[in-house]
């Protein structure tokens, strides 16, 4: 993960909360399960609700959709393989697709926005957006607020990585709401303090570091209030997830120049999640957080403690993120130790790491998932027109037949059957003139949204061409710079004006 990015905790490896729940012979070997990897034996937990798994053989929907969960949640979250993952969604949906138990609505629409989540990371974001689709469609027709506030914090999560921070934050702000009416299990409770968590990331990429600081003590409030009755089970959760908002913390406490405080909130975030069991991820972006920090000072001496142990971790558990990022203050350091060959060695590799995450990332720009339900919210509501005129339009052939019927009861029948007719022609009418106007509303709305996608298409393909050159440019620069022996002070200057016109470019 970039340094400076967010990581996201999920809700625990749990069972759906709005689910049924009741204790079978594999769901108490599920809990014990869950123990065992929230201890941090992440494989003994794997092996033992397997062997657990294949001795039983399940016959509960929810037992095997929950044994399907685990497993894409570890090797989504602790070992880092979307491919499995992937599998395993697959396996949740094939489980729960035809389940109409409002009761299990919640657990439908997770193992579809599950398989959503995992096709974003691959970039197959039409194959993601189907997911969310249906995900969206069964939400609506079981009316569970429960399932809209997951789905809500999942496409926030997508506006996210896309740097879309305030539509973001509508989603996670939608996302707390609907929730609100959800039974408060510890699932529901983690994820409640995290969306709070997440506003507060989404301001501070707004640069409203006050905004951004009171959301995460929403978040401690959160945690603080209803957090009590999970306090003795879930101990090691808690205080990760106070770990992860204090490493945010720091960052907004940076932006206000307050940088004591928010090197030692990054020291203590590092020490929780570095304890075995907890979020060495979290605890990587602290490092670099806090290595880049004292890089700024020039403390040279801390960053490389810091740098090196992140290192480490890196070379065991492999994140592309973190390996920019160490590219990325790796050359910084080595500027300030003036040792230009692995100064440029690493910014080369950060680089050439840098367009191979652009590309990926440029595809997931370029998907517009609120357009898209939006436009689903719009057929919708075409769909609902059309249904009442189908349905108006059977009524008045039954008032057609019924007054043909009373033609011989007399005139007077006679008589409204022909107001009734003169009706029907209006009323028909207008009913074209509504579906003429819908189908051009519906042919502008397209037509915008065209116009809209291209612009947005041609502005960044035009500002990534021009970025590279700049880029290439200014590293030359910097290391024109660091040969000071080489050049007069009229060069010299010469030089920094170019490394300030890069800057600003």
């Amino acid at each position: 993960m970039l340094l400076g990015m967010p990581v996201f905790l999920f809700s625990s490896c749990g069972k759906e909360d709005n689910a049924d729940t009741k204790v079978t012979p594999f769901s108490e070997v599920y809990d014990e399960a869950i123990l065992i990897h929230d201890a941090g034996d992440i494989h003994g937990s794997m092996r033992y609700l397997d062997s657990a798994f294949q001795k039983i053989q399940p016959e509960s929907k929810i037992d095997r959709y929950s044994f399907y969960t685990l497993f894409y949640n570890i090797y989504r979250r602790d070992l880092n393989d979307y491919g499995k993952a992937l599998l395993y969604a697959d396996s949740m949906i094939a489980t729960m697709k035809d389940d109409k138990k409002p009761e299990n609505a919640e657990a439908v629409c997770h193992a579809y926005s599950s398989k959503g989540d995992a096709l974003v990371h691959f970039g197959k974001f039409e194959e993601a957006y189907n997911c969310y689709h249906k995900a969206r469609i069964f939400a609506d027709n079981a009316k569970n607020t429960c399932a809209l506030g997951d789905l809500d914090y999942r496409l926030g999560m997508v506006l996210y990585k896309q740097e879309r921070y305030s539509k973001a934050t509508q989603n996670f702000k939608e996302a707390f709401e609907h929730s609100k009416a959800c039974n408060l299990t510890f699932n529901k409770f983690y994820r409640q303090q995290e969306v709070l968590d997440n506003i507060g990331l989404c301001y501070q990429r707004l640069n409203m570091a006050d905004s951004a600081l009171a959301y995460y003590q929403q978040a401690l409030d959160y945690i603080a209030k209803h957090g009590v009755p999970f306090q003795k089970e879930r101990a090691l959760q808690l205080e990760q997830a106070r770990a992860v908002i204090y490493g945010n913390m720091a960052e907004s406490y940076h932006q206000q120049g307050r940088k004591e405080e928010a090197k030692k909130l990054l020291t203590e975030s590092i020490n929780v999640n570095s304890r075995k069991g907890y979020d060495f991820r979290d605890g990587q972006t602290a490092r670099l957080k806090l290595a880049g920090y004292y890089l700024d000072e020039a403390n040279t001496d801390q960053a490389r403690l810091i740098l090196d142990e992140a290192q480490a971790i890196n070379d065991t558990v492999k994140n592309e993120d973190i390996a920019l990022s160490l590219y990325k203050l790796n050359a910084q350091y080595y500027r300030h130790k003036n040792d230009v060959a692995q100064a440029y060695d690493n910014l080369m590799a950060f680089t050439e790491l840098e367009k191979k995450l652009d590309v990926k990332k440029q595809k997931l720009l370029e998907t517009d998932f609120t357009e898209r339900f939006a436009s689903f919210q719009k057929e919708q509501e075409i769909a609902t027109l059309e249904e009442s005129n189908r349905r108006k339009q059977e009524y008045l052939v039954l008032l057609v037949i019924g007054a043909l019927m009373s033609l011989v009861i007399g005139l007077l029948i006679i008589h409204n059957w022909r107001k009734s007719r003169m009706n029907v022609v209006a009323l028909s009418k207008l009913n074209r003139q509504i579906k003429d106007q819908n189908q051009q509303l519906a042919e502008a709305y397209n037509a915008h949204a065209q116009g809209n996608k291209e612009k947005d298409r041609i502005l960044r393909a035009v500002s990534h061409d021009i970025r590279n050159p700049i880029l290439a440019v200014s590293s030359l620069a910097d290391l024109m710079h660091l040969d000071t022996d080489t050049y007069n002070e009229e060069q010299k200057e010469y030089i920094t004006l170019i490394q300030e016109a890069c800057a600003h470019a």
